[in-house]
């Protein structure tokens, strides 16, 4: 229906254009204009399956002994295509409150108000701003909400049959988490997982 549309608006302003040489420049004006309001075909907007995706998170405790945890409940919204990546867009969600570490202890000292005060800040958030080809692949940038904070980050991804898959390095103390807890203790280098399928 798009292709059949441009083709009817390019007829009619090629015949405008000949049949009035003395308003050539209004008729490319026209021209441009209808171009440009349907060069970029819209990128069907699919849903996250929740219970396919998963955030995973690793830092180092004590300096020496690796603690792994996820985060579930992904929610929001993936418009995806390789070939349109001008198009494209992210908007997902964890709920902070889903931590998990295997330690249900540590779990409640992480969602208290020393780490993610997880009542006041329900979510982890991000929503991408641009996409583009790498020569590994693909790269997101996009501004990651966490704990009060937003700031721009880069995620380097992969895209195959509607599943993402990205891993970036992220400073808990850019976002104040766990801010009074020192980097003997906890790390500030937290390496972080994505795994995201759309439907």
């Amino acid at each position: 229906m798009v292709i059949t549309y441009l083709i009817l608006i390019i007829t009619l302003h090629f015949s405008y254009f000949v049949a009035n040489k003395s308003n050539n420049m209004k008729s490319i004006f026209l021209f441009v204009f209808s171009a440009l309001l349907l060069g970029g075909t819209s990128i069907p907007k699919k849903s996250v399956v929740t219970s396919d995706s998963t955030l995973i998170f690793m830092v180092v405790n004590m300096g020496f002994r690796e603690v792994t945890g996820t985060f579930s409940g992904m929610t929001g919204d993936i418009q995806f295509d390789q070939n349109n990546l001008d198009s494209c867009n992210f908007n997902v969600c964890v709920e902070t409150s889903t931590i998990d570490t295997e330690n249900e202890k540590r779990d409640e000292k992480l969602r208290s108000k020393e780490f993610f005060e997880v009542a006041k800040y329900p979510t982890i958030c991000f929503q991408s701003t641009s996409f583009v080809k790498t020569s590994v692949g693909l790269m997101v940038t996009g501004k990651l909400s966490m704990h009060g904070k937003t700031k721009v980050i880069e995620i380097p991804f992969t895209a195959s049959n509607g599943t993402y898959k990205g891993s970036f390095l992220l400073k808990r103390l850019d976002y104040r988490v766990g801010k009074t807890v020192s980097t003997k203790k906890v790390s500030d280098d937290v390496i972080v997982q994505i795994v995201c399928r759309d439907k």
